[in-house]
């Protein structure tokens, strides 16, 4: 007698693959944020195709990135162990919400993924996203920075309810970071790969 089917239809199939990789997501969220923060850093070799459509990296002043961590803590920031942590907690979220701009999160990675596969090709529409998912990148990276510290902070003063929110944050900001790093390295494949992992769900922003 052979061996019964695994899955009887191609969404259990599918929906496995998705729950395998929040599973695996879960198991080794700190090696891939180290991961994502590394390729974020390296520098990668493009086609000539790709480097047109690559918009320029500017260097965007910090009350820019975190306009309500700035405004409460002035520059540079200093979130010692004196800080109010409950008014950290509330600027850095409020500040990695703002890559949102407003939206639902789920609308918001449809609208910028379906954009993005829509550019390929297509060089001004593309540096368009570009630009949209580098600052999105920005934020993220600046907040699991100073969440870093704050977390620290309250670990220092035994916080422990604190200590939860700062993980949460970071959670959050490294699922930003990675999401959007993963939409911009399979647009520089080339936007197949892209589209492809859309259709399937297989996108971080999709399974976790």
């Amino acid at each position: 007698m052979g061996r019964l089917p695994k899955y009887k239809t191609e969404e259990e199939r599918n929906e496995a693959r998705r729950r395998s990789r929040r599973e695996y997501y879960e198991r080794n969220s700190e090696r891939e944020r180290g991961m994502a923060l590394q390729r974020y850093h390296a520098k990668k070799q493009l086609s000539h195709s790709t480097r047109a459509a690559a918009p320029r990296q500017v260097v965007k002043p910090l009350e820019n990135v975190l306009p309500h961590t700035v405004a409460f803590y002035g520059q540079p920031i200093d979130l010692g162990e004196w800080q109010n942590l409950e008014v950290v907690a509330y600027c850095l979220e409020e500040d990695l919400k703002a890559w949102l701009k407003g939206g639902r999160a789920e609308q918001v990675w449809d609208d910028l993924t379906t954009r993005l596969i829509a550019a390929v090709g297509r060089s001004k529409p593309a540096k368009v996203v570009l630009n949209e998912v580098l600052d999105g990148q920005t934020i993220a990276e600046h907040v699991l920075e100073y969440t870093g510290q704050a977390r620290v902070c309250a670990w220092q003063r035994r916080e422990r309810r604190y200590i939860a929110t700062f993980d949460r944050i970071s959670h959050n900001a490294t699922r930003a970071f990675q999401g959007l790093a993963e939409l911009k390295a399979l647009f520089n494949e080339g936007g197949k790969a892209l589209g492809d992992s859309y259709e399937q769900g297989d996108l971080i922003w999709q399974c976790t």
